[in-house]
């Protein structure tokens, strides 16, 4: 098992959130290795003192309560860019022999670069000891997704990379019977979040809604609901649009606000709202995600000729997303992490809507 864990991004914004606070939620019930300790990789000019002064203020921030003293001397820091070399041979030495998890939560732009450099550099050589959590999502196109599968091939097998997905760790989910496909009429996955982008607009800009949460959340919606022993294959039966379809049975929008937000392009193309209309094995299907609604709603909607279930996505009440998902990982457990093919299968999927939407055929709306 793992006994150092590697932050990238460990000032970004899904550590803050999430993946610091979730950590020392395992840390409180003593559930993590022995001796297990995080680096922090960030181009900040900061101390080991100064990390741990940093997630010391992220738990302060989050109000919780514990052995924060214990949790902020688990971790190092090492300082560099993921685009200089440097910065794995540092993190080369800091390893030594030890089992290692390489967390990447980085922008979906850094990866192709940051692979490349992964894979030529001195922690090539200690390959063997790795295991790679690599947030979504993974790639921008199915062409990226492939490069990026290919170039960690070169020296990490399949068992060792962790394509992540949180809802792939969400009890209401993951507890659910499959779904009886016989008579069913209609199929409608929602992901309409009253939130905005506020504060991430860097990441939402690279983006965009059918990114952040089309290409990967509401495919593990439908894919868990339907069959979670075969989630590529369902994402496969996705009826994939033509380029005339896209046009007539999709809409892209961007919010009146969207703009004036700090850190968006005054020009900015990026859509905060989507629809898709499809259809599954000749079953009418539609997915419709989007912030700054008037509502939240987050399900999956079946309907028959008599009645509708509904499954409601929850936040789990127990062990959160990522605590589940950071223990699988350490344990060696794939089943809740995203196959090469159930990538491949989503992306076959999206890529003929971005590419009609990238060539501006497609108009953006406002809302």
């Amino acid at each position: 098992m793992p006994t150092i864990f590697v932050a990238f991004g460990v000032t970004g914004d899904l550590m803050r959130q999430k993946i610091l606070p979730e950590l020392f939620s395992l840390h409180s019930r003593a559930v993590l290795p022995e001796n297990f300790q995080i680096i922090g990789v960030s181009r900040r000019d900061w101390s080991n003192h100064d990390v741990q002064t940093y997630v010391r203020n992220v738990l302060v921030q989050k109000n919780v309560s514990g052995d924060i003293d214990g949790y902020v001397t688990r971790f190092t820091f090492v300082q560099g860019d993921v685009y200089e070399p440097a910065v794995f041979e540092k993190l080369a030495a800091a390893i030594g022999e030890h089992e290692t998890l390489l967390y990447f939560a980085l922008s979906p732009e850094l990866y192709k670069g940051t692979f490349a450099y992964l894979v030529a550099s001195p922690l090539a050589q200690k390959a063997k000891q790795l295991r790679l959590i690599i947030e979504k999502p993974f790639g921008t196109s199915g062409t990226e997704a492939k490069l990026l599968n290919n170039t960690l091939h070169t020296i990490f097998s399949e068992d060792q990379l962790y394509r992540v997905d949180h809802y792939l760790g969400k009890d209401s989910l993951t507890n659910t019977p499959p779904i009886e496909t016989s008579g069913l009429q209609k199929i409608v996955v929602s992901f309409l979040q009253k939130e905005g982008v506020e504060q991430r607009p860097a990441f939402y800009e690279a983006t965009g809604a059918l990114l952040d949460v089309g290409q990967n959340h509401m495919m593990e919606m439908f894919a868990l609901a339907l069959d979670a022993s075969n989630r590529a294959a369902v994402v496969a039966d996705l009826h994939a649009l033509t380029a005339e379809e896209v046009a007539s049975h999709t809409t892209r929008s961007q919010w009146s606000g969207y703009r004036a937000i700090n850190g968006v392009a005054a020009n900015s193309l990026v859509e905060t709202y989507f629809k898709i209309e499809t259809s599954w094995r000749s079953i009418p299907t539609t997915f419709e995600g989007g912030k700054y609604m008037q509502e939240e709603k987050k399900e999956i909607a079946f309907h028959y000729a008599d009645h509708t279930h509904t499954i409601t996505i929850e936040n789990n009440k127990g062990e959160h997303e990522h605590e589940r998902l950071i223990l699988a990982c350490l344990r060696g457990e794939h089943e809740r992490f995203m196959s090469k093919e159930e990538i491949e299968a989503q992306w076959r999927f999206i890529d003929p809507i971005t590419h009609v939407w990238t060539t501006s055929v497609q108009p953006l709306k406002n809302y």
